[in-house]
């Protein structure tokens, strides 16, 4: 399945067309996630759960700090490594994206 997920992602079809958890979503407000981009269910509920006890302010700086603690844990599989699941995710400014392909990751929780 990862490798059929992988060939469609590369060819830009079905859903993959419009996700963004890879190239970067700008997350100016929750109607981003919830109506107009894509992105890996996990993400998604982590970014609407940040806003949520963010009272919907899309201010990035606290992220990151929150994904420490209500993230959850990957395994890498390029490494075998278990870590947050902050920690393969890229925030810069608005702007947040995934650093590796969901394929090359196990999530635990």
């Amino acid at each position: 399945m990862a490798e059929a997920a992988s060939k469609a992602r590369a060819a830009q079809q079905g859903v993959w067309r419009d996700d963004a958890t890879l190239t970067g979503l700008t997350l100016e407000s929750i109607d981003i996630i919830a109506e107009e981009r894509l992105v890996l269910p996990k993400l998604f509920r982590r970014l609407a759960d940040y806003l949520a006890v963010n009272d919907g302010d899309p201010d990035f700086s606290g992220f990151l700090p929150h994904m420490d603690t209500h993230g959850g844990r990957v395994i890498r599989t390029d490494t075998s490594a278990v870590t947050g699941f902050g920690n393969v995710l890229h925030v810069d400014g608005q702007t947040v994206k995934l650093v590796l392909n969901p394929s090359e990751l196990i999530f635990l929780k």
